[in-house]
Parts: structure tokens; C-alpha cells; sequence
């Protein structure tokens, strides 16, 4: 996790997270995504629910459980713009 805290570091960048329910890779599970935007205006990829070190489990949130999700994921990331695609 050591490159992804130096890249929040060093680009002073502001995150946004972008949450789906994938339907499409068989696992029928949350994907949230966490992109943060660099010096020079461009978001990035800065880790997703599938990386080993995400804080926490998507899967245990159901499909009609995003509510729950969001709140989980603004204590986690306070302050962080959050998407919701459908």
C-alpha cells in the first residue's frame, strides 16, 4: 500500500469512488473503484475492491444493499465524492 499512499502524498490529489453491482463476471458482487486526480487534472486508478488491500469486503453487502455501502465507504474515505453507476 506503500505506492498508493505516496501517490494520495505526493499528487495532493482529490479522490472520487465510483461503485457498480457487476452482474457481468459472474461473481454478482460490488466493484468500487478508487481513482484519485493528479497534478495534472486526469483521474487515475488508485486501487479497487478486488485489491487484496482494500479495507474492507464488498462482497458482504447484497445487491440492494447500497446504502449500506455508501456509509461504509464515507467512514472509511470522509469527504470523497462517491458514484453510484447502474
Amino acid at each position: 500500500m506503500g505506492d498508493k499512499q505516496n501517490f494520495r502524498e505526493e499528487s495532493m490529489c482529490q479522490e472520487k469512488i465510483i461503485i457498480v453491482y457487476d452482474t457481468t463476471t459472474g461473481k454478482d458482487t460490488w466493484n468500487v473503484e478508487i481513482l484519485g486526480r493528479n497534478n495534472d487534472g486526469k483521474y487515475c486508478r488508485i486501487m479497487d475492491s478486488d485489491d487484496a488491500d482494500f479495507p474492507f469486503d464488498v462482497s458482504k453487502f447484497g445487491p440492494f444493499d447500497e446504502d449500506i455501502l455508501i456509509m461504509q465507504l464515507k467512514e472509511t474515505y470522509p469527504g470523497t465524492e462517491i458514484s453510484l453507476k447502474w
